[in-house]
């Protein structure tokens, strides 16, 4: 039966390690619409979720709206 306790030790340890994915929520990533953070995958996301938010984004990157966004014209 020791043994058992053992592992189970074990196995907590792991689960708490590092190597697994991070507490960091979307909200702590970069601006995707930022020239140096470009990310399609990235605006697309919150766009689906959030629009408001999308605009609001890509406005303070300096676009006019989440839709019309460019790389070209990026801060």
């Amino acid at each position: 039966m020791g043994e058992l306790k053992v592992l189970q030790d074990a196995t907590e340890i792991y689960v708490r390690g590092p190597g697994w994915p991070s507490t960091a929520t979307e909200n702590d990533a970069p601006n995707p619409w930022l020239k140096q953070n470009w990310n399609l995958t990235g605006q697309a996301r919150i766009f689906k979720s959030d629009q408001a938010e999308a605009d609001r984004l890509a406005q303070a990157a300096g676009h006019k709206d989440a839709p019309s966004a460019r790389v070209g014209n990026a801060k």
